[in-house]
């Protein structure tokens, strides 16, 4: 532009020369071109009338004003402007010099032309480059709020005065409207998906769709009534929609190619946006939901009433919850840092159920094993096993389900001692009526013959008559024991109970000096028992532990309640020489006995009384160390 003007200003030896820019009638000499003396402010206004608007030239008349030349530039058959040509001195303008600032007009026109095409490459260029815009501002945005509100702010500073609408589709069944401008309708507003709604036939067919003239259309519009163009863009989640991105235009007619490009170039950022926001939503969801399937998981578990242990596929611990760690005594955290392997071989283990199941690769169910705790005694343990496995079916470890057998093997243990116990019972009632007359009548003759033999002989028969009375208090017992009288109930006192007892031994415990301590539970309410039969059994067990105690020993009574089973327990601690193994298992059989002279029924007595009191008795003992007698049975076996 420069040039021309310079050219110009050669040409007709002007001394300035003005290019005015034409707006609403008004001439401007706002960003306007000159060349020489400026005519005034760079912003100054050129009123209509002055002999500027039109083709004029003027003569001078006087030497001391300069000649004017006024030539029209149009574009595009539109008047945008004049140039304004000034020189000073007797010099005037021809009709020549009017035709050769017409030629100028052309050349002007041509930049116009140029500039015209310029500018709208530069605006399609950017717009091309809008989506990589879009896509750099909502990088990071984890929530549909906060895409909302950013979207809108971009549309409003890239495509003003635009109208658009961002959606977010609710199981393919309502739309809801999330943000925009001048779409007419307020935020969160739900409406249903149908084919003959505009932005509901998008959704359901997975398509856009181009709108030139909205009243011409057979399809419902919901939104501003001003909007007579549409363009609708759904946001596909695989054959899903997860929303829609609409604009409008106020002008009827097709949509420029360009624009609809760049449009759809954002659909797709908005789209991987959408998408990210959701799969972020949904991992939250899931992440949230398998953590609490884990807590639920873990919670029955550590809950459950049975040992569960879990390995992986090297035999790596990686559960152990309380009732396992208990019967192998050993925390989680330490039974994590050693192998199934090392944890059944420091327990001394009969048999590794779960080593077994990864080794041969197959369950195991109901197998017994053997462990030894630290105090040294056996631990039966049941267990059933079963292979982990991964959604692909390779085995990723094992689970074992054990359970401590020691109750059940005493239960069943108990069992067969009471079927034992019965069948010496049916004998021994069937023996001592045998038993029991005759040797009455032995005892009679001997005595009787005994009168007749001299001083020397006469020890004989002692002996003998005091053995036929050994006999006879054998055969007593075994009545006794074979024909049980019917329990009577009545409310006892245990504590006293236990003290009478004491009281028939008080001279065999002083005259051991037996250090004894008692620990009744005062809180402790009265029981129903037959009182002469549990008499009866502690009369044996203290009497035992007497026996069983060195000079100067130690016996100990406790008496406790165990309210969850509705129980009370009676246990008698001495520190004798106690009892061996071998001896434990047979100790409630009848006649086994180890005391000289015993008839071996006082503890089978004894059993057969708690167990019809519905109880139960246990001795645990330690040879060298003591015996521990607990006895426990129901506050009221009626009940």
């Amino acid at each position: 532009m420069k040039n021309i003007l310079k050219t110009i200003k050669t040409v007709y030896g002007a001394d300035n020369v003005t290019i005015y820019l034409y707006d609403e009638k008004t001439l401007f000499l706002r960003n306007a071109f000159h060349s020489g003396r400026k005519t005034g402010s760079h912003e100054e206004t050129v009123q209509p009338g002055t002999g500027v608007i039109g083709e004029t030239f003027v003569k001078n008349k006087e030497s001391n004003q300069p000649a004017s030349l006024t030539v029209p530039l149009s574009y595009k058959k539109e008047t945008i402007g004049v140039i304004h040509i000034l020189r000073s001195g007797k010099k005037t303008f021809t009709k020549k010099d009017l035709t050769l600032a017409r030629s100028f007009n052309k050349h002007i026109e041509t930049l116009c032309s140029l500039a015209e095409e310029n500018e709208h490459l530069r605006q399609e260029h950017a717009q091309q480059t809008l989506p990589m815009k879009l896509s750099k501002e909502l990088s990071g945005i984890r929530r549909v709020d906060e895409l909302s509100r950013k979207l809108f702010d971009f549309i409003q500073e890239n495509f003003k005065y635009m109208p658009f609408g961002f959606f977010l589709s609710i199981d393919n069944k309502l739309l809801q409207y999330k943000t925009g401008y001048e779409w007419g309708i307020k935020p969160d507003t739900q409406f249903k998906i149908t084919k003959d709604c505009a932005i509901g036939w998008s959704v359901q067919m997975n398509d856009d769709l181009f709108i030139n003239d909205i009243k011409k259309n057979k399809r419902t519009f919901r939104g501003n009534k001003s909007i007579r163009s549409l363009y609708v863009m759904p946001l596909p989640k695989g054959m899903d929609v997860i929303g829609i991105v609409a604009f409008g235009s106020k002008q009827k007619g097709k949509w420029n190619n360009s624009l609809a490009t760049t449009l759809k170039g954002i659909s797709v950022v908005i789209t991987g946006i959408l998408l990210s926001i959701v799969a972020s939503n949904e991992a939250q969801y899931y992440a949230k939901k398998i953590e609490n399937l884990n807590n639920f998981v873990n919670s029955v578990i550590k809950g459950f009433p049975s040992g569960i242990i879990t390995v992986d596929k090297w035999g790596n611990i990686t559960l152990m919850n309380k009732p396992a760690q208990k019967v192998f005594e050993y925390s989680e955290f330490d039974a994590k840092r050693i192998t199934i392997k090392q944890l059944f071989e420091y327990r001394h283990a009969t048999l590794n159920p779960l080593l077994t199941t990864l080794m041969e690769n197959k369950p195991l169910m109901r197998i017994e094993t053997t462990i030894i705790s630290k105090d040294g005694n056996k631990v039966p343990i049941g267990f059933s096993t079963s292979l982990l496995q991964d959604e692909s079916g390779n085995i990723t470890g094992a689970i074992g389900i054990m359970k401590e057998l020691t109750k059940i093997k005493e239960v069943e243990e108990g069992l067969r001692r009471e079927d034992r116990l019965i069948a010496l019972g049916e004998m021994a009632a069937g023996m001592a009526h045998e038993i029991r007359n005759p040797l009455a009548g032995i005892k009679t003759g001997v005595q009787y013959l005994g009168r007749f033999l001299d001083d020397d002989k006469k020890e004989a028969v002692t002996l003998i008559v005091n053995e036929i009375t050994r006999l006879n208090r054998i055969v007593t017992d075994m009545s006794s024991y074979a024909n049980r009288p019917p329990i009577k109930l009545d409310n006892v006192d245990i504590g006293e109970l236990i003290d009478i007892s004491l009281a028939f031994l008080k001279y065999d415990i002083e005259e051991k000096e037996i250090e004894l301590i008692k620990g009744y539970d005062q809180k402790m309410s009265q029981v129903r028992l037959d009182s002469d039969q549990i008499r009866e059994v502690f009369d044996n067990i203290l009497l035992n532990a007497l026996q069983a105690s060195d000079q100067g020993g130690k016996i100990i009574i406790t008496t406790n309640t165990v309210n969850k089973e509705n129980r009370f327990e009676v246990r008698i601690t001495d520190n004798g020489m106690g009892i061996s193994e071998a001896d434990r298992e047979r100790i409630f059989n009848p006649f086994f006995t180890t005391k000289r002279g015993g008839t071996g029924l006082g503890l089978s007595i004894c059993y057969r009384i708690i167990s019809e009191h519905k109880g139960y008795i246990i001795i645990s003992s330690k040879m060298e160390k003591g015996t521990m007698v607990k006895v426990v049975l129901p506050i009221d076996p009626e009940v």
